[in-house]
């Protein structure tokens, strides 16, 4: 359910009636709500802990296809991967495997991920799993680590309540902006929209749509204001791409989608907030590697529960490649992890794997977790499976 209109708004993020009475539902003073520009200006975000923007979709979109880590110098060059192929001098269609350096590696990848954001890329890591799962409707199993976390627990609750007495938010709670529904120790949270959020927010005024980009906009400004530790957006990578001719329609989400990436770290340096917020994308499953129909393009991809692979990008994030992929039957799966050094381990090896395949998305959400500042007690006592991969981690 989709709430946009002004007082739906009202009602559930920053309450009902007057101006009085919204400043006592909230505890946002009176002058934040009649000036929330202002607000924005004097906010402070000195603490350890990080803000979270997650990007997450149901739609298991292909952003981990054509990423570090799934191209020739990372596997057999006889298992070859299925790319969208290269259009060199047209920059909505271009993604030629192009050198990336990744913590102080050269890895291949399509060609948009080297474009983005210098200072970003410098602290990002690609993090190769599976999610456990091929099912679109699993969305929020996945944001519950496929039953890891305690008591059915999302891993933006657990976030968002360890964060939020150190982050000084005015709600624990996370928000969902144009995402996937949330819950918050088990409730059902309402997903707000960019230009519902427009209707309250004079600040917001610029918002013409609920797109990816606005999206990003009305994201940046609820943490600048600190209303929360944890918000989720849903950029788009390339959907539910079964069926795809050449994978155009994965090479131009894609494109967009890192520019949007660049975007909010644009918006977050306006607001001098770089340092203060890690970016992570992570989505329900990945989708098959394996070329599909005949011809040198593929046609599109399918469901694949064995490959994933998350985004992480912040200040506590060190820059790299975590894990890897390869060869399982028709297709290929994410490896089993040392904790240590990052490495993927190959399943003829697994038993010196001390992160095994099965609890590699686990080991995500602690990873995540430790990056932006989640207490490690929290950490170990919330999450069943995996271990934090320190190699990950500044």
């Amino acid at each position: 359910m989709e709430l946009s209109r002004r007082e739906a708004l009202l009602g559930t993020l920053f309450g009902a009636g007057w101006i009085g009475l919204r400043s006592l539902a909230t505890g946002l003073p009176i002058s934040f709500l009649l000036n929330p520009r202002a607000a924005v200006a004097a906010a402070s975000t000195a603490a350890p802990a990080q803000f979270l923007i997650l990007s997450t979709s149901g739609a298991g979109d292909p952003m981990g296809c054509n990423v570090p880590g799934t191209y020739p110098d990372a596997y057999s060059a006889t298992n070859q991967i299925a790319h969208p192929p290269a259009v060199p001098g047209d920059s909505t269609m271009d993604m030629a495997p192009t050198a990336v350096t990744v913590g102080g590696r050269s890895w291949q990848a399509a060609k948009p991920w080297s474009t983005l954001d210098a200072a970003a890329l410098a602290r990002t890591c690609f993090f190769h799993h599976t999610t456990l799962t091929n099912n679109h409707t699993n969305e929020s199993k996945v944001l519950k680590l496929m039953g890891a976390i305690k008591r059915q627990e999302m891993l933006v609750s657990l976030c968002a309540k360890s964060l939020a007495p150190t982050l000084g938010t005015i709600q624990m709670e996370p928000v969902a902006v144009g995402s996937e529904t949330l819950q918050y120790e088990g409730r059902s949270l309402p997903r707000l929209s960019p230009t519902g959020l427009k209707a309250a927010l004079a600040n917001l005024n610029g918002i013409a749509n609920d797109g990816q980009d606005n999206q990003i906009v009305a994201a940046v400004t609820l943490i600048a204001m600190k209303v929360s530790p944890v918000v989720t957006i849903r950029l788009d990578f390339g959907g539910d791409n079964h069926t795809d001719t050449a994978l155009q329609n994965e090479a131009k989400r894609t494109i967009t989608a890192v520019q949007s990436i660049n975007l909010m770290f644009t918006k977050l340096d306006e607001l001098g907030l770089r340092d203060s917020v890690t970016f992570a994308a992570m989505n329900v499953f990945g989708r098959t590697l394996a070329f599909k129909g005949a011809g040198t393009d593929s046609a599109g991809r399918d469901h694949l529960a064995n490959h994933h692979c998350t985004l992480l990008i912040g200040k506590g994030v060190k820059a790299g490649v975590i894990g890897g992929v390869e060869a399982n039957g028709n297709d290929f799966k994410a490896m089993a992890l040392s904790s240590t050094t990052g490495q993927g381990v190959p399943k003829d090896q697994a038993s010196s794997a001390d992160i095994a395949f099965g609890d590699t998305l686990g080991a995500v959400g602690k990873t995540l977790g430790a990056a932006i500042g989640v207490p490690a007690q929290a950490l170990e006592d919330n999450i069943t499976q995996g271990k934090v991969v320190t190699a990950a981690l500044v």
